[in-house]
C-alpha cells in the first residue's frame, strides 16, 4: 500500500508519521475503552484507527470507507460494521484528544480563564441531500473545553434565521465564552 494517493501524499509513511503523535498506550486504551472489544475483522487498534480516519478525516461515506478498506487490504468490513465501531470508539477518541491537548497545549483553558468561564467551541454546517428535491438542514454543535464533551447540538431547517444561535449562545453558567464558525457565526474568535 505504499502508493502515491495524490498531491504528494504517501499513505503508508504518512500514517506511520501520524502515529508518532498519538499518546503512549493509545492501542491498549482502544480495548480498555471498548473501541476494540473483539478483533474479528479489525485485527488491531492501528487498523481500526486507519479505517475510521478514512471516514472521518477524508470525508468518505461509510460505504466508500468500506470499499477503500477492502481495496487497501486493511479489512473486509461492511459500512454497518464501521458505523458500529465508530460508535464504540467515542470514549477512545475523547481520551486520545484529551491526552494530546494535555501534552501539546502548554496552558490549559482552566489555567488561562479559571473557573469563572465556561469555555466552548461552537460550529455549524449545512447538510443537503443529493438530488434536485433534496432537503437541507443546519447542524449546530458546541463542545466544552477541555473536556471535549458535547454541550449542545441542534438541527434546524436551512431557511430563515439561524434559530439555533439563541440556544447555543445561551450560557449554562453566568459567564460563557464561545468561538464560532460556519453559517451561524456572528462572532470571530473568543469573546468574554
Amino acid at each position: 500500500m505504499n502508493q502515491e494517493a495524490g498531491a504528494g501524499v504517501r499513505t503508508e509513511s504518512d500514517f506511520e508519521y501520524l502515529l508518532t503523535f498519538l499518546p503512549p498506550g493509545w492501542e491498549l486504551k482502544a480495548k480498555e475503552l471498548g473501541a476494540l472489544r473483539r478483533c474479528r475483522k479489525f485485527h488491531d487498534a492501528q487498523v481500526l484507527l486507519r479505517i475510521l480516519l478514512i471516514h472521518l478525516a477524508e470525508g468518505c461515506s461509510l460505504r466508500e470507507t468500506a470499499v477503500r478498506a477492502r481495496q487497501g487490504g486493511l479489512a473486509s468490513v461492511s459500512d454497518v460494521a464501521i458505523m458500529d465501531r465508530l460508535r464504540q470508539a467515542e470514549e477512545w477518541f475523547r481520551w486520545m484528544n484529551s491526552e494530546l491537548l494535555a501534552h501539546w497545549v502548554v496552558r490549559q483553558p482552566r489555567a488561562v480563564f479559571g473557573e469563572r468561564w465556561n469555555l466552548r467551541v461552537v460550529d455549524g454546517t449545512e447538510v443537503t441531500e443529493p438530488g434536485p428535491t433534496g432537503s437541507s438542514w443546519r447542524i449546530h454543535y458546541a463542545i466544552g473545553l477541555p473536556s471535549l464533551r458535547c454541550s449542545a447540538v441542534e438541527v434546524t431547517g436551512s431557511r430563515g434565521p439561524a434559530t439555533a444561535r439563541r440556544s447555543l449562545d445561551s450560557p449554562s453558567t453566568p459567564a460563557t465564552s464561545s468561538s464560532g464558525t460556519g453559517p451561524t457565526a456572528s462572532r470571530v474568535g473568543f469573546t468574554m
